[in-house]
């Protein structure tokens, strides 16, 4: 590889690196968001079962995130 391309394939990484940061900083933000509106619903008095319904996950998924939402407001 001549030292163009190597220059170019490295500015390219970078760049890739940031993205990849920048979208796994956003994939949190939603995953707290999703976690806290699950925290809430169950609070108005929805059932982990029902909660998992609505959103097309399992109820572990919502009891996971029902403790990781707790231990967050806490």
């Amino acid at each position: 590889m001549t030292d163009d391309r190597v220059a170019h394939a490295l500015v390219d990484a970078r760049r890739h690196g940031g993205l990849a940061e920048q979208a796994r900083m956003a994939m949190l933000e939603h995953a707290k968001a999703r976690r806290n509106a699950i925290l809430a619903a169950h609070r108005a008095g929805m059932s982990v079962r029902r909660i998992a319904e609505e959103l097309g996950c399992s109820p572990t998924v919502v009891q996971t995130a029902l403790r990781i939402a707790r231990a967050e407001s806490s």
